[in-house]
């Protein structure tokens, strides 16, 4: 049963007007979003995203786990921005909660699911006039409400991996104003978010929307041409469809509309993640209640969502041209610098094996610990000695060097951690809580604290303003093998005999995630100096790329085939230098996680590696006569 021809057509012009209006209106809003331009193409993706390693690895569209791989990468970014508004976005909900709002959806949204990217639908109350007609009043909000959120479910699952959606319609109190729609951007501009509003007088609806995107302040506005349903009641009246069969079908034509517009925004975001998503709009006849309707009414809306498709997939062919020739000139760029290093100093005056190394600031001095019990202080330029260090009984397994050059540490087999000032290098500072050997040491970027890592099973943050213990972390099962800050010393790496990686707030008792993923005991970690990425090595001979707020893994770089004893970042964050069991130094390209080459190849185990600070110099340490080696990396 079709409407009549008069209503068909005024439906038509409402629905065809409306879609050139809101086709100008996103591009209005893509446009707003010059800051994710790339190459003079916006992406609605921010840009850490695109450049992820993950992403990289999928972006043959075709690969049914690109949807999938994209949602992760987004719900990681959007937990990342929320932890960086914990605070802020805590006492909007606690002090400044606007009272239309309600709070228990506001937690759930933004604190129980806040690793999943989804689009959030709401619906606000239907404000509709007391003067309506009764069947009118009673029952459209029900039956609007209803058959909304089953169209949702049935067709944008919250669960799905492709194009999830979360649909509250009860989020708002009473029926939402201007006013309300610029405070709860400005609580929810993490998540895209589409508002839909509708007004009923006794002889007009008018349908609003408001729509915005994670990661920007420019809210979409748009109202459709008021559709004067009064009117189309008459109309169906003198085509014989009776009273309460009409106001039925004015009710049926409100959710169509309803469900057309949100299927329009909601595949129009998801072609713009992944181009080769399949839009739940060309599937019109399955997904729709058509008993009244025929396809011309949507028929612009199916040309924007092909055009949108069509622009989508142009845009990521010449992503992918573009990145894979930029990876292949880093990877040419790199590989050239790494051709220019060249090894300048063999240093041999430790007996046995050199287990830490840890450069000054401005090279001047590099520290080295070994099997001798013996701190030696080298002028690297010269690879002469300039002092011995003692104080230690047997194997010293962790040096470190203090930001500002002040602080000398060490530890050991002797269950001690000592502490030189550079005002008073013969007489260290004795740190001895700890009841097994000390294996690792990590200075605050501080200066103030310094952590120590044992086979305890402890974790202890000394406070050098106090000589005091200021904190000791004791969730690891095993021995404690691993340490690292931060280049703000927000949060400290710790790995572990038991195969995980802890990340430490030290303003906290407990730790903050727990990384799960090696095999095998996880031996260094190291944060890389400007981006949110951890990395790890493990006896299972592989290096594992992490984010350290989320915990999600983003790479596993393999090609050791033996296990990896240290890891070092270059200061500019374009390598990553690995030593190994196996024998061999081996370089990665951290953007791309792919290896790049082989520096070196010993006759005895590499078993520390560490960059110089201007990423002039890199050192290793090995035993007997590869105990260091220093390359310059001009």
């Amino acid at each position: 049963m079709t409407l009549p021809s008069e209503l068909a057509e005024i439906l038509t012009k409402i629905l065809h007007d409306a879609a050139k209006i809101l086709d100008r209106s996103l591009k209005e809003l893509v446009n707003a979003q010059q800051s994710l331009s790339l190459n003079n193409e916006i992406f609605l993706i921010p840009k850490d995203i695109v450049t992820d390693p993950r992403y990289l690895k999928v972006t043959e569209r075709s690969s049914p786990k690109f949807s999938k791989i994209m949602l992760e990468l987004l719900g990681e970014w959007q937990a990342s921005y929320i932890a960086e508004r914990n605070d802020e976005i805590k006492s909007i909900l606690d002090n400044r909660m606007p009272s239309n709002f309600s709070r228990k959806i506001s937690d759930r949204i933004l604190m129980e699911n806040y690793q999943k990217h989804r689009l959030l639908v709401l619906f606000s109350p239907l404000k509709i006039s007391s003067s309506c007609v009764d069947s009118l009043r009673e029952n459209l909000e029900i039956e609007l409400i209803e058959d909304l959120k089953m169209f949702l479910d049935v067709n944008y699952h919250l669960e799905s991996d492709e194009c999830p959606i979360e649909f509250y319609s009860d989020y708002f109190y009473n029926p939402i104003n201007s006013n309300d729609i610029q405070q709860l951007q400005s609580i929810l501009n993490c998540l895209p978010t589409l508002l839909l509003h509708t007004s009923i007088s006794d002889y007009k609806a008018y349908f609003h929307l408001d729509f915005w995107l994670p990661y920007s302040s420019y809210i979409l506005n748009f109202t459709l041409p008021v559709w004067y349903w009064e009117d189309a009641l008459g109309i169906l009246e003198s085509a014989n469809k009776k009273g309460r069969e009409a106001l039925r079908i004015i009710r049926q034509i409100v959710i169509f509309i309803q469900e057309l517009l949100t299927t329009f925004i909601s595949d129009w975001y998801y072609l713009h993640l992944n181009s080769n998503y399949s839009p739940k709009l060309l599937q019109s006849e399955k997904i729709f209640n058509l008993r009244y309707f025929d396809l011309s009414l949507i028929a612009p809306y199916l040309d924007i969502i092909k055009s949108t498709q069509q622009q989508q997939n142009l845009k990521q062919d010449n992503l992918l041209k573009i990145f894979s020739n930029q990876h292949k000139n880093d990877n040419k760029k790199l590989l050239q610098k790494i051709k220019e290093w060249s090894l300048s100093t063999v240093l041999t005056s430790h007996s046995g094996c050199v287990y830490d190394l840890a450069f000054n600031s401005d090279r001047s001095i590099l520290m080295s610990g070994g099997s001798d019990s013996v701190v030696r202080l080298w002028h690297p330029s010269t690879g002469k000695p300039s002092l011995n260090l003692k104080g230690h009984m047997g194997d010293i397994f962790a040096v470190a060097v203090s930001n500002n050059d002040r602080y000398f540490a060490s530890s050991g087999s002797d269950c001690k951690v000592l502490v030189w000032s550079l005002d008073k290098l013969q007489e260290p500072i004795a740190f001895n809580e700890h009841s097994a050997y000390v294996s690792s040491l990590a200075f605050c970027p501080d200066n103030r604290f310094l952590a120590s890592g044992s086979y305890d099973k402890s974790i202890r943050i000394w406070d050098l303003w106090s000589n005091k213990t200021f904190r000791v972390f004791s969730e690891h099962s095993s021995y404690v093998t691993a340490l690292a800050f931060d280049q703000k010393g927000d949060f400290l790496a710790s790995g572990s005999y038991d195969c995980t990686i802890r990340i430490w707030k030290l303003w906290t008792t407990k730790s903050h995630i727990t990384l799960s993923g090696h095999s095998d005991y996880v031996t260094c970690v190291a944060f890389h100096p400007n981006n949110n990425l951890l990395a790890s090595g493990s006896r299972d001979s592989t290096i594992k790329l992490w984010r350290p707020d989320t915990g999600a893994m983003i790479s596993t770089l393999k090609g050791h085939t033996s296990g990896i004893n240290s890891l070092t970042f270059s200061p500019n964050g374009e390598i990553l230098v690995s030593g190994s069991s196996d024998r061999t130094i081996r370089i990665w390209n951290v953007k791309t996680a792919e290896e790049i080459g082989i520096l070196a190849v010993g006759v005895h185990p590499i078993l520390c590696v560490h960059f110089s600070k201007d990423g002039k110099q890199l050192a290793a340490g090995s035993c007997w006569t590869d105990n260091i080696k220093i390359w310059n990396c001009h």
